[in-house]
Parts: C-alpha cells; structure tokens; sequence
C-alpha cells in the first residue's frame, strides 16, 4: 500500500497499476508450456496481476488424484501433490513480473469448497495455501464470488483472522459476487 494508504505501491514507493487477468482456471489447468506462453502474452500486453483459483471448484471439479486439491468434505486432507505442480507455475508467474492474486476458496454456489467445507476445513486449507505460497508476490482473495454479508460476513471475518492473524505481510481482501459490496462489513478488519 502505497505511503497514503489508499493506493498499491512495490516497496520502493513506485505507484503499482492493477491491470489484472482473470484466469481462474489457468492455473489448475494449463500444461506448463501453455502457462508459459500465456504469461509471456498477458506481459506483452501490460498486464501487471493474473487472478485464479487455487482449489476445485465448479468449472475445476476434482476428477483424480491429479484435479484433487483436498480429499473429503469435512476433516478434510490436503492433497500436496497437486500443489506441488502449482508451485513453479506461481513462481514463474513473478519471474514475468506479474502479481498472483490467488482466491484461496471459491464460494458461489453449493458445491464450492467456501458453501460446504466446515468453517474449520475451510481455515485448514487457507492457511496451507498461505504458508506455502506466501513467500511469493501475490496478494490474496481469501474468499471468491459468493455472498459476504450479514451472518455469512461474521463467517468469513472468523476466517480471515484465523487465516492472517496478523504475522501475514501480503494484502487480502475479499471477491465478491456481483452487484455486492463488502466494505462496510470488512473495513475494521485487521487482515
């Protein structure tokens, strides 16, 4: 954030312009060639952030061990094979010089892990998320496209506290569903 607080920055106070894609299944799903290629183009064109999801999802439904972020649907266990193929793609990612802004759990309809893992499952898997990919250059979606106010609000700021406690030093926020804004319920938020 840059000195004001109010706009983003890179550390040496440079002003940072948000031009993001949104390939929300380009990581999940791209073979390492085609990620290459992709973030070699989205660079060409001046882009400075890719956004993508980091768990299945409704458009990446676990088929195989290989698509399975995470086994069950409570008590869940966290499949780090899968993670293990993302890693050098994030990483490549920053070589480009883009920002990564991974949303950690998708949660517009049923069977998004963010509408029916437990709020426990759900903490689990944000804080591997974040512990593993932390050390990069992204900023965090914590949840994606679903309905964050009123009781499901007070769900979701549990979560992030749980999630960032305040040791994490990269920006989150939320992604919202259409026509919804979140701020009023977020603002006072530590994380």
């Amino acid at each position: 954030i840059g000195g004001d607080g109010f706009r983003l920055a890179h550390a040496d106070g440079t002003p940072f312009f948000w031009l993001a894609d949104t390939a929300w299944n380009g990581l999940l799903k791209a073979q390492a060639e085609d990620w290459t290629r992709y973030l070699r183009t989205r660079r060409a064109q001046g882009m400075t952030a890719t956004q993508c999801v980091m768990t299945q999802w409704r458009a990446f439904e676990a088929q195989d061990e290989a698509t399975t972020t995470f086994f069950g649907r409570e008590n869940i266990r966290i499949n780090p094979d899968f993670y293990k193929r993302l890693d050098p793609m994030i990483e490549e990612a920053n070589r480009e010089g883009l920002l990564v802004a991974p949303v950690i759990i998708w949660s517009c309809i049923a069977s998004d892990p963010g509408c029916y893992l437990p709020e426990e499952d759900c903490a689990a898997l944000a804080r591997y998320i974040v512990a593993r990919y932390g050390a990069f250059q992204v900023l965090w979606f914590l949840g994606g496209d679903g309905k964050y106010n009123g009781e499901k609000a007070d769900v979701w700021k549990r979560l992030g506290r749980r999630v960032f406690d305040g040791g994490e030093d990269r920006l989150a926020t939320m992604h919202p569903g259409g026509e919804m804004w979140v701020v009023p319920e977020f603002r006072d938020e530590p994380w």
